[in-house]
């Protein structure tokens, strides 16, 4: 029996009603296993494959009943993407009679009580919802989450290796606990490496096995290389860069990503400047997560409904499965952090029978080759693994903050066992656990009544903050307004005050008032700006994107783009130990993030000088004072057997290294100094990769 016939008469009406030519391979599978198993499936397959029909069709047909309690829960990374799939979602549920409720942040209150009068169907949700439900109205956990029997997880990779994926987990298991029967878990991906898919095995907390369905289908891919020589001199290099850019929107749809949010607003305003002049009918947007949700819902409504040529200039916040309509090409300007990055960022373009199309520009060599790399392992399927945090004691410890706000008190002894009563945190030593545990009781985030624990005075303080549900670090920003409208949410840059000129939301506006009180910045129309540095995100690149980068350089001939390569490569070197224009000596390692921050503390320890400089966008290091010979220090280096011992004496002396480290990292503040620098050592640095780094090196061999 194929796929098509396993299901009720009712979804093979829709699907037949809806003109579908046939069922896609992740479908044919996820409806074969979710039929014949009783296993959680992850889905792995390729843009546009049609992933979500996959994991909600099987899902539907499993239910008798979706009139007496919510019986699918769907967990979304993104609000806009559970936006995007209630709509999707409808046409299908109105047809079958299934309710389909949204809960997040933007839901009013009047549509979550009336979910909660009466709970059934299908609910879509995010992590940060789902947190608000278990320590603000845990009353409320029972009667949303008992009956329910599928849990649906999207863009699964984004909750791999990094805290919001750990916070997921945990809420999951305890989500887990108020239901009647355990559930069954679809997670969906297009793009998980092979050692994410044996750590997504994992992820869910029950007794069911997890089958990982791939569709190794490779979408056709067609893309186009533009290398502009730089000049030396930055704002004309990116105003040619900009130049190109304009010239490819006037004829199609553009995606336009970049790596930082001031980069987007270059060139928003450039772009719109210049089709103002021309008299183009192109609409051109901004799109990055400080601006406001009605901004950006504009934008992404705009790209679906109007069917007009647009751009829109974005970060990542584009990258996940928000369907935004027909875009002709994506562009890529610089590089992508990782080859899974830009797999997400390409499936944007070419959606299901039409070939994605991109386009990689810059002027800066050393990105531009690292762009390439991700493009070369992207093409024979190589993606890197986005595994990042191993081990989130910060995670740990806010979340047993949340479970004592959901459960008002905790028995003691019941307290003391967390680590190993819920499979999340079974990773934790139970000399770490007390480390934290006495910790947070010192901090007064807890206390200890009688035989219970509960809430301490400090954590009412957490919670009046308003971000406790979120696992992302934030800023005390601004409002910025124009009349009545809001643009976007700033930190406001110390230049900038009453007639500055700035740019959001690819526009230049006159800043008329600030108000600190109010948190507020209010600015009028301007003819011209200077964009805010609103930050670039932390830089990690993998081992495997520098190795090919390195291969690249070392045999660019081997490559189809040799042409083009060779311009980029020109008067560059893979030499270890290379001179700069000024002489300076530096250490070109070719190796990722980790690996290079351990180098870097090394150096720092055995020379014992703070003029250690690491530069992860060239993946090189130096030194920064004459005082030093390089090759000796990294001599010095590789005749230490190093041990974590090593490293956690020298942040023991330097704890202001530990906050450097952690800067990004929400929730440090819960940890005793101790558990700090354990987080450095087993989620920043590889110790063991650098030391098989350093036994590979030649420090005798001249300068090339």
């Amino acid at each position: 029996m194929d796929a098509y016939a396993m299901l009720s008469r009712p979804i093979r009406e829709y699907i037949y009603e809806q003109g579908w030519p046939a069922l896609t391979k992740i479908q044919e599978g996820a409806i074969r296993y979710a039929k014949q198993t009783t296993a959680n499936l992850v889905l792995a397959a390729p843009t546009a494959s049609g992933k979500t029909e996959a994991a909600f069709l099987p899902a539907i047909d499993a239910v008798e009943n979706f009139q007496t309690g919510i019986r699918i829960v769907y967990v979304s990374p993104l609000v806009a993407l559970i936006n995007d799939q209630f709509k999707r979602l409808s046409a299908l549920c109105q047809t079958l009679d299934i309710p389909v409720f949204q809960w997040h942040k933007d839901v009013s209150a009047a549509r979550k009580k009336r979910l909660v009068k009466e709970p059934r169907g299908i609910l879509l949700i995010t992590p940060e919802s789902i947190e608000a439900i278990l320590t603000i109205h845990p009353e409320f956990v029972s009667r949303l989450f008992s009956k329910v029997e599928w849990v649906l997880v999207d863009e699964i990779h984004s909750f791999i290796g990094n805290d919001r994926g750990y916070q997921l987990r945990s809420l999951l298991e305890r989500l887990q606990q108020a239901m009647d029967n355990e559930p069954r878990y679809v997670a969906m991906s297009a793009t998980l490496g092979e050692t994410d898919r044996t750590f997504v095995k994992s992820f869910f907390f029950n007794r069911r096995e997890t089958l990982v369905l791939v569709d190794r289908t490779q979408k056709e891919l067609e893309y186009t290389l533009d290398f502009v020589p730089p000049t030396g001199d930055y704002k004309r290099d990116f105003e040619r860069v900009a130049q190109k850019v304009y010239e490819r929107s006037r004829t199609r749809s553009l995606l336009v990503f970049a790596n930082s949010r001031h980069t987007v607003e270059d060139f928003a305003l450039r772009l719109r400047k210049w089709g103002v002049e021309d008299r183009l009918p192109i609409d051109y947007f901004a799109h990055y997560s400080n601006l406001s949700k009605a901004l950006k819902r504009s934008a992404e409504v705009f790209a679906k409904e109007e069917g007009k040529p647009f751009t829109i200039c974005c970060t990542s916040t584009l990258e996940l499965g928000i369907d935004i309509g027909a875009v002709d090409e994506v562009v890529q300007y610089d590089a992508p952090m990782s080859v899974s990055s830009l797999a997400q960022r390409v499936g944007r373009s070419g959606r299901r029978h039409t070939p994605s199309r991109l386009v990689l520009i810059s002027s800066e060599p050393w990105l531009f080759l690292q762009g390439y790399a991700a493009l070369s392992l992207l093409k024979r399927g190589q993606l890197d693994s986005v595994l990042l945090v191993r081990k989130p004691y910060n995670v740990f410890a806010h979340q047993v903050l949340s479970l004592v706000l959901q459960r008002g008190s905790i028995p003691l002894d019941e307290f003391r066992q967390l680590n190993h009563s819920m499979q999340a945190w079974q990773w934790v030593k139970d000399d770490e656990k007390t480390q934290i545990f006495r910790f947070l009781r010192k901090q007064e985030m807890i206390e200890v009544c009688g035989p219970d624990v509960i809430a301490g005075r400090a954590l009412e303080t957490l919670m009046e903050k308003g971000s406790f549900f979120s696992l992302f670090e934030e800023d005390e920003a601004f409002g910025i307004y124009a009349g009545d409208e809001k643009l976007a949410e700033v930190v406001p840059p110390p230049w900038m005050k009453r007639g500055s000129l700035i740019v959001v939301a690819g526009k230049a506006w006159e800043v008329m008032r600030m108000d600190a009180k109010k948190k507020r910045v209010d600015v009028v129309p301007a003819q011209d700006g200077r964009t805010l540095k609103l930050g670039i995100p932390g830089v990690v690149v993998s081992d495997a994107i520098r190795q090919e980068m390195k291969a690249i350089m070392e045999r660019p001939y081997d490559y189809p783009d040799y042409p083009v390569l060779r311009q980029a490569i020109q008067n560059r070197t893979t030499a270890t130990f290379a001179e700069d224009e000024q002489g300076n000596v530096r250490l070109q390692t070719f190796r990722g993030t980790k690996i290079n921050h351990t180098l870097a503390l090394m150096l720092s320890i055995v020379s014992q000088t703070e003029c250690v400089r690491s530069s992860e966008w060239s993946s090189a290091i130096s030194l920064t004072s004459r005082h030093f010979d390089l090759r000796k220090e990294i001599e010095k280096c590789q005749a230490v057997s190093w041990t974590k011992a090593d490293f956690t004496a020298f942040f023991e002396r330097e704890p202001e290294r530990v906050e450097a480290f952690l800067e990004k990292t929400k929730y440090r503040a819960l940890l005793p100094e101790p558990i700090r620098i354990e987080y450095i050592l087993e989620n920043l640095l590889d110790i063991e990769g650098a030391v098989a780094f350093l036994a590979t090196l030649k420090t005798k061999k001249m300068v090339e």
